[in-house]
């Protein structure tokens, strides 16, 4: 529960590759956030948290679940 509130995982304005540049957004731990873009090294990525585009890491991703955007049943690719 600690974690829960006291972690944040940043979103940032560049991927890793290109030195991260400033800090977007937010994610709390455990949260879906929808990927909009894949990179070599990390996801584009709109946070549930505070609804900021930014870039995170793949090392900080634990899952990647495919689901419809609007229902937000399961799906593939």
């Amino acid at each position: 529960m600690w974690v829960l509130n006291n972690l944040k995982i940043n979103l940032w304005q560049k991927t890793s590759a290109n030195n991260k540049g400033k800090k977007t957004g937010e994610l709390l731990p455990g949260s879906r956030a929808r990927i909009i873009e894949k990179g070599r090294e990390d996801y584009k990525v709109i946070s549930p948290y505070d609804k900021k585009i930014g870039w995170i890491s793949k090392i900080q991703i634990s899952k990647t679940l495919m689901q419809n955007v609007n229902t937000f049943e399961s799906c593939s690719d």
